[in-house]
């Protein structure tokens, strides 16, 4: 009695790469170059934006697929987690790797610029004021945001998360760059530091605090990796970092977790001509043995802030 066989097809469902921040001039380099490279054949890779007109935006900006991008508001915790939750596609698995690209984003008061420039022609001095957007505080986006993504992430079986911070943390709350609309920007980020690191479990982490970030070409400047601030000791040119450059990076800690699990590291480049452009980002990496300290005074300052 001759037998039928049935051939069963079973979809393999593919792990998913998200990028928040994805509408950010950091975070949309990332998501194009993870597209473009050979990690989009083994993985689903998606962008997070915060409204559906930056969907549009950066779908067109890009020349990417809509499918590729996720509308969701980031400071509500719901929302984001039913959109981590349910696939773009019924082929797609657990998150992989989620890369942290988020980030407040301080705006000049211009009444501040001609106060302060009219002062000058009466040889007064003044300063610029910043400040912050309704409910976007660097508290509500660097600090509970991010926690909330990590958490999110992790409840759909993220195993490497990938946050991006800045350098100046050694600076202390006093810092230029906290000072900008009382927000202490820095300070929040690096409390999102100290829940990735010592509290979320996560399996694998990577954080990278950037230098300057300049809207430049990549793959032109020898990149510097250190530790602890030690690179703010620098001359100001080798305390920058091209976004394009920070998103290699970024690529590289995906296709090489084990080389990038539990790193913590400061980036920047050296100036242009000031030595041969780096060629092998994981080379760099695996040279690099140390990690930065959580265990400061000023992170014992940022623990306590609420």
């Amino acid at each position: 009695m001759a037998s039928e066989t049935q051939e069963l097809s079973v979809q393999v469902k593919k792990p998913r790469i998200v990028v928040t921040g994805a509408g950010g001039r950091t975070g949309k380099l990332i998501l194009k170059k993870l597209l473009l490279s050979e990690l989009a054949s083994t993985y689903s890779i998606y962008g997070v934006v915060r409204d559906t007109k930056s969907l549009y935006k950066l779908s067109n900006e890009l020349s990417i697929s809509k499918e590729n991008l996720i509308a969701v508001d980031i400071l509500n915790k719901s929302e984001l987690y039913s959109a981590l939750t349910h696939a773009k596609s019924e082929y797609d698995g657990d998150i992989a790797c989620l890369i942290i690209a988020t980030s407040a984003v301080p705006k000049l008061h211009y009444l501040s610029l001609i106060k302060m420039l009219i002062l000058k022609c009466f040889g007064y001095k003044s300063s610029l004021q910043f400040g912050y957007k309704l409910n976007q505080m660097p508290r509500e986006v660097d600090f509970i945001s991010q926690k909330d993504q990590i958490e999110c992430a992790i409840q759909n079986g993220c195993k490497h998360v990938i946050l991006l911070g800045t350098m100046g943390i050694s600076q202390g709350p006093s810092s230029f760059l906290n000072s900008m609309g009382n927000g202490k920007i820095v300070m929040w980020k690096r409390k999102a530091e100290q829940f990735l690191v010592n509290e979320s479990g996560v399996d694998h982490y990577t954080v990278i605090h950037c230098g300057g970030l300049q809207d430049i070409p990549g793959g032109k400047r020898q990149l510097i990796v250190d530790v602890d601030d030690k690179i703010m000791e620098n001359d100001m040119k080798s305390r920058t970092i091209s976004r394009d450059d920070v998103a290699d990076v970024c690529v590289k800690a995906v296709q090489f977790p084990e080389l990038f699990k539990g790193r913590a590291f400061d980036l920047a480049s050296k100036p242009m001509d000031d030595g041969p452009p780096t060629q092998d980002i994981a080379e760099l990496m695996n040279n690099m043995k140390q990690n930065c300290s959580y265990d400061t005074e000023v992170d014992q300052e940022v623990a306590q802030m609420e």
